[in-house]
Formats: C-alpha cells, structure tokens, sequence
C-alpha cells in the first residue's frame, strides 16, 4: 500500500459489535500494514417492517437460546454471540440514512463525501444491508461478509435441517445499486447444530478478511478481483428452502435431525467407535471395487488407517496409522502382505505426538516418509535407513503449521507439497488445499502457491492418498457429509499445476458399500499390483449367519467406484 497501512473503516447502525468485528480490530492493531480508523455509525429510523427473522416461531427462538449456551462451554466457541460495546477504543463517525421497508439503509451523496473525506481505503459492513454512494466512497469500496444461506431462517438452520454436507460462504464488494461482487467463495463442513455452524462460517469469514486485507496492503492493488481457484458449487438445493420464513414444524422437523445425528455420535464415542480397519485387492486401483478384498486382522485396543502400500523386491508392504485407544495416540506400523494373507512386521514410527497418513515418497533412489504431526506443528521428513522399519528425520519441510495428510511429488519439472491447512484456532483440517513448490522435496523452503488455498470445499479439499499411473498423476480427496467423517472419497487427475494455476478433473468416485455393511471410508493408494484403502463396519452385536444359494454370484468389493457425479 505504500508508505501507509491501509486505512479501514467500519460501518454499522450501533457501536455494540460482535466478537468477530472486535477481534478484526484487535487483530488490526497488531499489524504494520493495516489500521481499523473509523466507525461509521448509520443514524436511521426504524423501518417500518421488521425482518423476517424476527418473526421466528417462539420453538425456534427457544432451541437458538438452548444452541448459544451451549456453544459457550465450547472451546474456541465461548464467545459467540456476545456483543461488545467499541466505546471510545475507535472514533466515530455519524451518517444519516433512510431505512427502508426490507430493513435496506440508503446513504445520499453527503455521507458519501463524508466517507471520501477520511481517506478511507476499506469499508467493512458488519451484515447491514446498504446502498448508496457511500460504498464507492473508500479507494477500494465496501466489503461485507456473508453467510450464504436462504435469509428467512437463522443463520445456518437450512443446512443442518437439510443434512447439507457444506455451508457456503463469501466476501463481497457491495455496489452503490444495493446489489454486489464476489470476491472470495468457499465452504465449510457443516455443523452439527446451526448456532455452532454459524459460529464457523463466522469464523471462517474473518480469518479470510484478514487474509485479504493483507493482500490488499501488499500490492495496493486499486480494484479487489476474484483469483483463480477450483470452484465451489453450491449443495444441492442450496438456496432454495422455500419463499416463506421457517416455521413451528421446521423447528420440530430440525430438532429430530440434531438428535438424530448427534445421539449416535454420543453412543459412539462411549463406545471407542468407530473402529477404522485396512483391506487390500489385489488388483489395480480401478477395479478396487469389484475385486475380493482381504482384512487386516484386528488387534484389542487399536484400529488401522490411512493406507500407503511400496513394493521391495518383489514384496508388498503395507504401512498404516497404527492408534491405540488407551494411549489416545497413533504411530506408523508395517504389515507384509501377500497371498491374501498377512504378516505383522512392526512399527516404522514412533514419537511423542500423535503420527498418522505415512506417505511414501522415492528421490534420488530413496525412500522418504511424511506423516502427518500436526500435534508437533510441523511438516516432517523421513528417510529410511534400513527398510522398512528404519527410519531417521532428515527435514522439518514447515514449522510452526497446523498441517494435516501431506503429499509430495514431482509434477511439470518442480516438486509440490499439497497439504491441509487448519486456520488459526478452528481444528479444522478437512475445507481448504494448500500448494508449495520448491527444486527439490528437501528444499529448505517452499514457496507458496500464487492462488492459496486452492480449494475451501471439505467435499474434495483433504487429501486422502494418491496414485501414479501412466505418468499421470491422481490426487485422492477425502469426502465428508453432515456429521459423518468419511462419507466417501473421489480420484481426480491433476491437469496442470504451476505456481499460478491449478486444475484437475475428477475421474471416479468411492463410497462405502452398504451392502457389505460398509459405512465408511476415506483414502486409497496403491503400487501398482496391491490396491489399498480404509473403511468402517456397521457395528453389530453378533455376525449374521449368511445363506446364499451355491449359484449366487461371489458379492462386490467393500468399496464402489463410481461416476464422481453419481
């Protein structure tokens, strides 16, 4: 921006704000190169026709009050929907508006030449809905965040009562005609209740603001412009929950889906569920779904995930997360498999934190492993020293990084690394892809990738393995529904990967099958011969007893494959 930060203001029709828009200034003061400077107070009367929110039935308003105080025992939650009074901490400006029917504040050519005369660059809007000159008035305009869900409901009621597997939200520039542009789009999982996944959105909303103004004060850039990312598509449905405000019977209709999704995870996690386990087809990864697959045999107390699978000399190895339950901790061990069988052969890795997804990687005629430790903060390489159990780190790649199921691998003449980033303070690993390219896999740094994070969607952003067939390389993402970690997973070619631009196209879809009593899974690998992958059985009290008749053909695979679309 120059020899100045940039200037931002805020407008809002009280000075009592949100947590969120106070955090924004607190965040602002520890920056160099961005300054909250003003609040922009809109004076209006009172429309005469109150939002449609208002008129919420009496059972709705009651499961919101209920939904807040129990957000506030929740860590990084606790201050959801508290309003804070700004006082003197920032100065402020007042503005004449007209309110009008729809709750609309309208804003004539005075208040815009008073906004133009505090050399504002920014203006944020904290929600109100405005038109007028005054959002040209800033060098950059006016920003707003925003919830993307049908207005006539609380904010993120619809999704929830819909089971939507992703909440939608954006930052946009409002223009003068009440109408605006979006500037940045993405998603989050949603939550299991709408008060909590309202207080993600929000959260997700002002981490990006943040982000953007920081963009904004790095290159001065005299118009905001959407960079180039994968999109994401709306949910299916999405904005269209109907041309009325939700009523009693919603409410009632919402409330069995809460109960519904949260009581079986209640149950589940009383009972150490679910019990993730590995199998294995021998046969390429395209025929994953129909070939028969073998099951690593349980032990008490542990469960295995996150499959990789390396061929040494004519053997197979499989290397998994290996998470004991009493310890609450995961480390990387090893399994020889051949023949439908396999053999135990021991643990690869073992720290002081939590180790899980043991990538595999070859350089130079090496082997290198990455699991994921972001209960370590960082980004590590290992190398092996005597296969498959010896290993020695040679490369913290990122520290100080919130990073979960990491790839590297080399594509168009440089090496990438692709990895989930969680934003501050969210633990949430499964919405947004971030790239890093370097010369080499143990380059002391990585650059990042000109249009980070390449994906904000948790249907296809969290990596879960990958394949390289043909010369051609194929990400795996993890797919996630309402309140169920690994709905699913999907294989996509990556097309072009530059250090401006990014595009792959999906190619197949995997999901759990439900007649094999299969309701989960969420990664898939191979070396060629051996195919590997997760899942999660419907629990049971017993084994059925199954009567097949001798000319019924042999069942399909755990997993299907798919049309990513179907």
């Amino acid at each position: 921006m120059g020899d100045r930060p940039v200037r931002v203001g805020l407008i809002s029709t009280t000075p009592h704000v949100t947590t969120y828009t106070k955090g924004l200034i607190d965040w602002a003061a520890r920056q160099d190169d961005v300054e909250v400077t003003h609040l922009v107070l809109a004076a209006a009367p009172a429309a005469d026709n109150a939002p449609a929110r208002a008129c919420l039935p009496l059972t709705l308003r009651a499961l919101t009050a209920l939904e807040s105080a129990v957000l506030r025992r929740l860590r990084g939650f606790r201050d959801h929907g508290r309003v804070v009074d700004l006082g003197e901490l920032v100065p402020r400006v007042t503005l004449q508006a007209e309110a009008g029917p729809d709750g609309t504040l309208a804003f004539d050519d005075a208040a815009a030449r008073t906004v133009r005369a505090l050399g504002l660059d920014v203006l944020v809007a904290n929600g109100t809905r405005l038109r007028g000159p005054v959002l040209d008035a800033p060098r950059l305009g006016t920003l707003a965040v925003q919830h993307e869900v049908d207005p006539l409901g609380p904010p993120g009621f619809w999704e929830v009562l819909h089971g939507r597997a992703s909440t939608g939200y954006s930052i946009r520039r409002l223009t003068a005609d009440g109408g605006s542009v979006v500037i940045r789009r993405g998603r989050t999982w949603t939550g299991l209740f709408a008060e909590l996944n309202h207080a993600i959105v929000m959260q997700r909303c002002y981490h990006h603001l943040q982000l953007l103004l920081k963009e904004l004060a790095r290159h001065g850039a005299p118009a905001v412009e959407p960079r180039p990312r994968a999109a994401a598509p709306p949910e299916p449905g999405e904005g269209r929950s109907g041309p009325e405000p939700a009523t009693t019977v919603d409410s009632f209709r919402y409330a069995a889906r809460v109960a519904g999704t949260v009581t079986p995870k209640l149950i589940d996690k009383a009972l150490g569920r679910p019990r993730w386990n590995v199998a294995w087809v021998r046969a390429p990864w395209r025929e994953a779904g129909t070939a028969p697959a073998t099951e690593l045999p349980r032990r008490r107390g542990h469960f295995y995930a996150d499959p990789f699978v390396v061929a040494r000399d004519g053997r197979h190895f499989l290397f998994t997360e290996d998470y004991e339950r009493a310890v609450g901790r995961g480390r990387i061990f090893v399994h020889e498999i051949a023949e439908g069988r396999s053999r135990e052969v021991g643990v690869a890795l073992a720290e002081p934190f939590h180790l899980s997804f043991p990538y595999l990687f070859e350089h130079d005629g090496e082997l290198y492993l990455v699991p994921e430790s972001a209960e370590d903060l960082s980004i590590r390489i290992y190398r092996c020293t005597r296969f498959p159990l010896g290993w020695e780190l040679v490369r913290v790649a990122m520290r100080d990084v919130d990073a979960v199921d990491t790839l590297i691998f080399p594509f168009g003449g440089r090496w990438w690394l692709l990895t989930s980033i969680a934003p501050p303070g969210t633990g949430d690993y499964s919405a947004e892809l971030f790239a890093f390219h370097a010369a080499s896999p143990l380059a002391q740094e990585w650059h990042p990738h000109a249009a980070n994070p390449l994906v904000m969607d948790p249907r296809r952003a969290r990596n879960g393995g990958i394949v390289l067939d043909g010369g051609a390389v194929y990400r795996v993402n993890q797919r996630h529904g309402f309140g169920t970690y690994g709905e699913g997973a999907a294989v996509n070619r990556i097309v072009e990967l530059t250090p401006t631009t990014f595009v792959e196209e999906p190619v197949t879809g995997i999901s759990p099958n439900a007649s094999r009593h299969v309701r989960r899974t969420h990664q898939l690998h191979t070396d060629g011969e051996y195919t590997v992958f997760d899942y999660v059985r419907t629990p049971r009290l017993r084994p059925p007893v199954v009567r097949r008749p001798a000319s019924r053909p042999r069942p399909d695979g755990l997993v299907r494959l798919a049309d990513p679309g179907a």
